[in-house]
């Protein structure tokens, strides 16, 4: 066990370059914390309710690791630090808001384009994975100012994503091909994968394979683009083993 934790991590992103580690712990400490070869420390921020304090995602900018940004799972949307952490703001206009409260959809996806940082993709959910349709999230906001503002990718409503059809679905995670921004990858509850050629606009189901659960259907809530051979993907969730899309060497 690492000095300083005694939970289980959620979500840990490595600053490249660098010997810090943010992680996102879930469930037992409200916090973000971090540490840079020592125990692990708490990192303070603008979350002043124990609730406000629950965090589900992690985006590092890879050309500026004092840029950060964490989505927040309990309403409090998705915050930036510009010095490594020692101060956070609030990123939040054109993100989604629950019915008749202030709070933000939770933000459980989180990631930078790696060739163009100042593009982010979001995607929204519930902080009860069983809740009913139409509940469960708004599918995925795009920002292309590094967070000043957001914009729904998927426009088409009461769809799940853009071009498809069915109920909004929790965006678990989300993968930017590291070779080719257009190309993204969305891993849903219960929804499987989704790809996207060009940028978040249009989606197609890519779930040839996939062991679907009789009870939770497709369940993803992991997704890992090789960073050699972009066409090569991972995918793993709770009620799945890890599956590879895309070509596979025998050596």
């Amino acid at each position: 066990m690492i000095t300083g934790l005694n939970t289980r991590i959620s979500n840990f992103s490595l600053l490249p370059h660098s010997l810090i580690i943010f992680a996102i712990v879930l469930l037992i400490f409200p916090t973000l914390i971090y540490a840079q070869d020592a125990p692990w420390t708490k990192v303070e921020g603008p979350w002043k309710q124990e609730l406000d304090g629950f965090f589900g995602s992690i985006a590092i900018n890879p050309n500026d690791t004092e840029v950060v940004y964490i989505g927040n799972i309990s309403g409090g949307g998705i915050y930036k630090t510009v010095d490594g952490g020692h101060s956070w703001i609030e990123m939040n206009r054109g993100l989604p808001q629950l019915r008749f409260t202030s709070n933000y959809f939770p933000i459980r996806a989180l990631v930078i384009d790696p060739i163009s940082p100042n593009t982010l993709y979001a995607g929204t959910c519930t902080s009860d994975p069983y809740s009913t349709p139409g509940l469960m999230g708004r599918g995925i906001y795009k920002s292309v100012n590094a967070g000043v503002s957001w914009s729904q990718a998927n426009s088409s409503g009461d769809h799940m994503l853009s071009g498809t059809s069915g109920t909004l679905l929790p965006i678990f995670t989300i993968r930017v091909d590291p070779k080719k921004s257009d190309t993204l990858y969305a891993g849903l509850r219960f929804g499987g994968i989704w790809k996207s050629t060009d940028g978040g606009n249009n989606w197609t189901e890519t779930n040839n394979g996939l062991y679907e659960d009789p009870i939770r259907g497709l369940d993803i809530d992991v997704l890992a683009v090789d960073p050699v051979n972009t066409n090569i993907v991972y995918a793993a969730g709770n009620v799945t083993d890890i599956f590879q899309y895309g070509p596979i060497s025998h050596g």
